[in-house]
């Protein structure tokens, strides 16, 4: 924007003269002493003024102001709202009340997800400490959202690829792609990044995997969001699955076992596997058997559990049925009393009638669970929807061939991700599987094993 002339105390007032000059001429009069002048208002703009020239009229160049529609009732395209001379327009164009409602706006939609801060001013604590000022982080948000706009060759735009939790998404797209910009990448290899939701490099690494065991490898798993801490999503972090880094094989039959639900595994088979970096380094095969063992062992404590509740409940449909067995006899007799009329049911069933069958649904292995795990029923009832109670599905073969190629494994983490595969940051050292499958070993140091586990 062009500097404006200033009328000050240093100029005189140039006005028309009718005498001594030519019609018309302007002159400056030194006689008169110099005043200060003040700028009329600017005159309503032409109809169909552009969105620059309105901002420009009400000293707002880069739109940052909250505009309440009724303070422009009656005022043309592009006019500027009366006000006092020198006056500032706090009042009609409140930027700070701007500023903060769209903050709260933000952490409104994150806050659902589950984030690391708890306020609306921690957000923006966070927001001044990552974009060094909330002005920063809006300019940001709008390259952000035109970056979301751009299209795709195949139809549709970027935004389409990962909308999975639509406005909540695109508030930590903020985040990330700020995290994009400052590991140097331009628009251009985001929008690569994005649309190929992989890196050349991991997924050279999977192909290979997969030629080994002459089977394909499902992945899945390209989010563009920070890191998860199990409970809440750390703004400011970075998820490897957002820079394409790590995968997702078959999620629904290798779930995420948070510590609580882990440990009450572990406990309730009396098996503890260590999952240690090591094992993962050097004994790979060994650390998958604990695993796969823990995993059968879970099954057979939890059918046991299964067909006492399945007992529970046969006896207690017994115990109704003869009660209400009871009572039908009864009614004969009241009736030749004269107290009621007859039934119109027959007697009640034998005491030798084959016993009540319950079938094996979904709530009974969730009831069971609930018993075993001494957890509510919501917290592990996705446990008892896994096909055959198995928590762990991975081949054998897959684990150790994405090993091989130098993967890391979730099944190390805190939180015990059965289906995340990573690219290290530090390379792992070279490992190659050996032909005969070792038997599994026991790891916990308080049960004597037996024959069968030496």
């Amino acid at each position: 924007m062009g500097k404006q002339p200033q009328v000050g105390a240093d100029a005189g007032v140039e006005i028309t003269t009718t005498g001594g000059t030519a019609p018309g001429k302007r002159t400056r009069t030194a006689g008169l002493p110099a005043t200060r002048a003040t700028a009329a208002p600017a005159p309503p703009g032409p109809a169909g003024a552009s969105m620059g020239d309105q901002l420009a009229a009400r000293d707002d160049p880069f739109g940052l102001h909250l505009i309440d529609p009724a303070d422009l009732d009656g005022f043309a395209p592009g006019a500027r709202p009366a006000r006092e001379p020198g006056a500032r327009s706090a009042t009609l164009f409140p930027s700070e009340r701007y500023l903060a409602h769209e903050v709260e706006r933000d952490f409104a939609l994150l806050k659902p997800a589950g984030i690391d801060v708890a306020t609306a001013a921690d957000y923006a604590k966070r927001v001044e400490a990552t974009f060094g000022s909330v002005e920063a982080y809006l300019a940001w948000r709008g390259e952000s959202n035109a970056l979301l706009a751009r299209p795709l060759p195949d139809g549709g735009t970027l935004a389409r690829l990962i909308n999975e939790h639509g406005a909540t998404q695109e508030v930590f797209f903020y985040w990330v792609s700020w995290a994009y910009h400052k590991r140097g990448m331009d628009a251009d290899a985001t929008v690569k990044l994005i649309t190929a939701g992989i890196t050349p490099e991991l997924k050279a690494t999977v192909d290979a995997a997969a030629d080994a065991i002459g089977a394909k490898i499902p992945i899945q798993g390209f989010c563009p969001r920070p890191q998860r801490d199990g409970a809440h999503y750390l703004l400011g972090t970075f998820s490897e699955h957002g820079l394409g880094r790590a995968v997702d094989i078959e999620p629904n039959l290798n779930p995420i076992l948070v510590p609580k639900i882990w440990n009450a595994i572990e406990a309730a088979v009396g098996r503890r596997v260590e999952r240690t970096s090591d094992r993962w380094k050097w004994e790979p095969d060994a650390l998958y058997d604990d695993l796969d063992a823990l995993c059968n062992q879970w099954v057979m404590v939890v059918e046991a559990a299964i067909e006492t509740q399945r007992q529970v409940e046969v006896r207690g449909q017994d115990r109704a049925a003869r009660s209400a067995g009871t009572l039908v006899d009864l009614g004969p007799l009241d009736h030749a009393l004269g107290t009621r009329p007859p039934p119109a049911t027959a007697p009640g069933p034998s005491l030798l009638r084959e016993p009540t069958v319950v079938a094996d649904s979904a709530t009974l292995r969730a009831t069971a669970i609930e018993r075993v795990l001494g957890f509510p029923r919501d917290t592990a009832a996705f446990l008892a929807a896994l096909p055959g109670l198995r928590f762990l599905n991975h081949p054998r073969q897959r684990v150790l061939a994405l090993r091989q190629q130098g993967l890391l494994w979730g099944a190390l983490f805190d939180n015990v991700d059965l289906h995340h595969f990573e690219v290290p940051k530090d390379p792992l050292p070279p490992w190659t599987p050996t032909p005969a499958r070792r038997p599994p070993t026991r790891t916990d140091l308080d049960v004597i094993p037996t024959d069968d586990d030496r």
